[in-house]
């Protein structure tokens, strides 16, 4: 198990700082620790196309410039990219089942 978190590089993607933060947080907590950050889905797919490397994605859902599922669909067109472990995260007051239908034909990991 160390050595799989050693080999582990996340992304996380979220235009909220604080949300962020507290995501890293909890993956420094649990041990891993490469982890990138992006500010929305646009940059994170440039992030991805520039660092071979990174090979987990945990994204907000709602963001500017590309949200999370499009950022989920870009990335699954990819043959490269399209096997990266895709988490989606979205607030609790947001449409649930429609996010989850949409995201699971996109083939979300979770």
């Amino acid at each position: 198990m160390v050595e799989a978190k050693k080999n582990l590089h996340f992304l996380v993607v979220d235009d909220d700082e604080s949300s962020a933060d507290t995501m890293i947080d909890y993956l420094h907590a649990m041990g891993f620790e490469k982890i990138s950050r992006a500010s929305n889905g646009a940059e994170a797919f440039r992030a991805i196309e520039y660092d071979s490397t990174i090979n987990f994605i945990i994204s907000d859902w709602e963001m500017p410039l590309m949200n999370g599922l499009d950022l989920l669909q870009r990335i699954r067109t990819k043959p490269t990219k399209a096997q990266i472990p895709f988490l989606i995260c979205t607030s609790p007051a947001s449409r649930e089942l429609e996010k989850v239908l949409l995201a699971a034909e996109s083939y979300v990991d979770g």
